[in-house]
């Protein structure tokens, strides 16, 4: 049975597998790699990842390189696997390296500032001291004005039927 856009799993034999760095630098000598596995549900295949903790010794594996590891006795509570090759480096890492400003996060005041946003910015213009409110315009019907017209009448004109 064959399967559209499915590939292989990435475990090969004698204890060997085959995956992509999913995490890298956040412990010393320590990677994450999700490795492709294929898993026969009900006649169907579907694509699985398994994610390993793997020794990196000297630290060389960037988050999207293409590595072999190896199972290997158990280094720490969550780590039997060893970095055996890396066989294809991402070239987004050695763009990031060279432009550091490329990985660099921007704090909410920050990205507020930039030209073009308005959230940062205060809701009205302040008016400035001395300058006086701008005069309504007496040819828009001021509602809430109205409404308490239009009760003090009504007021009115009960009181004077009830005498």
């Amino acid at each position: 049975m064959t399967s559209k856009g499915l590939q292989g799993s990435g475990f090969l034999r004698n204890g060997f597998a085959a995956g992509t760095v999913i995490s890298a630098k956040l412990m010393n000598k320590t990677i994450k790699v999700a490795v492709p596995r294929v898993k026969i549900f009900k006649g169907r295949q579907i694509a699985r990842l398994s994610r390993f903790m793997v020794h990196d010794e000297n630290n060389e594996a960037d988050i999207g390189d293409k590595v072999l590891i190896k199972q290997c006795l158990r280094i720490t509570q969550n780590k039997h696997h060893k970095l055996h090759t890396i066989f294809e480096k991402d070239p987004t890492a050695a763009y990031a390296k060279e432009h550091p400003e490329f990985l660099e996060y921007m704090t909410v005041k920050q990205y507020d500032a930039l030209p073009g946003r308005t959230r940062g910015l205060p809701a009205k213009p302040a008016v400035p001291p001395g300058n006086p409110l701008p005069e309504p315009d007496p040819h828009k019907i001021n509602i809430r004005a109205a409404r308490k017209e239009s009760q003090l009448i009504l007021e009115q004109t009960t009181k004077t039927n009830k005498q």
